[in-house]
């Protein structure tokens, strides 16, 4: 169903019962994560793995964005693999994660 808008744009109305997609901007997402990590020598690798991606995303084609989202959750797989609870965890990676899984936003 499309309707014309004053303006003379089409848009398209899904119907009631079509959910919408939320988007997120990989470069407030990959900013948000990093911030969230300790100045410490062992995360140090991590951190600027991730800092590589957000350059990446930074310079990528829209429709290329995706494969800096696979990066980024290549990156976090190998980083927590080894835990599987969330409560063996230090605090910046709880908080890391629910970033990534857009479980908390963050000012």
């Amino acid at each position: 169903m499309y309707n014309n808008n004053q303006n003379g744009t089409v848009t398209e109305e899904l119907p009631p019962t079509t959910k919408k997609i939320a988007r997120r901007n990989i470069l407030i997402v990959l900013d948000n994560m990093i911030r969230v990590i300790p100045y410490v020598c062992e995360e140090e690798n991590f951190k600027r793995d991730l800092e590589r991606q957000l350059n990446k995303a930074s310079y990528v084609a829209p429709e290329n964005v995706y494969t800096v989202w696979q990066n980024v959750q290549n990156i976090i797989t190998d980083r927590f693999n080894a835990h599987s609870d969330k409560s063996t965890l230090p605090q910046w990676c709880v908080l890391l994660l629910d970033i990534w899984t857009d479980n908390i936003t963050v000012p």
